[in-house]
């Protein structure tokens, strides 16, 4: 139903100024469910206009921060113990699929987009809407400093630079802030290790318009290789996940699977988000190949074997931690 409300609330938007009646027409008849928060709904915006004087560093469209306050409070009415991370990955199923849209900025600005995403910005959407649920906070300003601490180092804004790009060092940062937990045991069914040289950004530097602009900002991301490289990781091989939910067992739906890459100069080609169909293994993902968020029809193990250049996966868990913790700086 979460799926239906937010294509709702963006028709809704898009309309405005309509008389409630010409939308009933308009939309799915399923949706006269959620006609009765049509008034809430505008409220709802007009309480975003007014936390956007208050995020003056943040880059967002009105529809963005509305849908993000709408489907918080939709949360806000399910139990504690909901999977609110299937939840939100689910509801935002059919969103178009886009490449760069963190490259809208010449200054590294933290971008909200719900309207566009690829495989990255869906994951940090979903992992900071179901964060935020998680502690029952319900505004766009709470959701933007969740967002921001999950993207770049240590929350902090500085350049191109401090922006998590390998998703390895993603994963490190926000496990030191207890927002996610990296599983790499037992053994089977992490049965393979790799090392990666981290050298993919620094190598392919004219492929990124930030490097090219600024050649002083190369060294800096140099030195982040540098960090990275050397440390092994336990991954589980494609080879193995055929298996089934009991053999399979440290895989829950709504874990973040990581599509590790045969190639060395980088670690993490893909993302998305677990779910079991039966007994076989899917992926929630904003899909470069459909061109929009989809659960996948085939089975992790159908998926990877028509991805050659891809060797396994990477688990990782989402974790709550206090709001307090953070500080949003606009």
């Amino acid at each position: 139903m979460i799926r239906y409300g937010f294509w709702f609330l963006v028709l809704g938007y898009t309309v405005i100024l309509s008389p409630l009646g010409e939308l009933e027409g308009a939309v799915h008849p399923s949706l006269g469910r959620v006609r009765g928060r049509f008034i809430q709904l505008l409220l709802l915006l007009f309480l975003t206009i007014g936390q956007s004087a208050g995020a003056s560093n943040v880059v967002y469209d009105r529809t963005d921060s509305t849908l993000v306050t709408y489907l918080l409070e939709e949360a806000a009415t399910m139990p504690r113990s909901s999977n609110f991370t299937l939840h939100f990955a689910r509801s935002l199923v059919g969103v178009k699929y886009e490449n760069y849209i963190l490259e809208q900025t010449k200054k590294e600005q933290l971008i909200v987009d719900l309207r566009h995403l690829d495989c990255t910005t869906f994951v940090e959407t979903v992992a900071a809407l179901s964060i935020c649920a998680k502690r029952r906070a319900r505004s766009f300003a709470d959701y933007c400093r969740i967002l921001r601490t999950l993207r770049y180092r240590d929350g902090i804004i500085t350049d191109f630079s401090s922006r998590l790009h390998y998703f390895t060092d993603w994963i490190r940062n926000n496990q030191q802030h207890g927002f996610v937990e990296w599983i790499q045991s037992p053994n089977p069914p992490f049965s393979e290790q790799k090392i990666c040289s981290y050298r993919c950004m620094t190598r392919l530097r004219h492929k990124y318009r930030q490097l090219v602009a600024d050649p002083t900002l190369v060294p800096k991301i140099a030195k982040c290789e540098e960090n990275l490289r050397g440390t092994p990781f336990r991954y589980i091989p494609k080879s193995l996940l055929k298996g089934n939910r009991k053999q399979l067992s440290c895989i829950h739906d709504g874990d973040i699977l990581c599509m590790v890459t045969s190639a060395g100069i980088l670690d993490v080609a893909h993302l998305g988000f677990a779910v079991w169909h039966g007994e076989e293994l899917h992926m929630i993902d904003a899909s470069m190949i459909h061109r929009k968020v989809t659960e996948e029809e085939k089975s992790m193990y159908e998926y990877q074997a028509s991805q050659p250049e891809q060797i396994g996966i990477l688990v990782v868990k989402l974790k709550v931690k206090s709001l307090r913790t953070l500080d949003f700086r606009p």
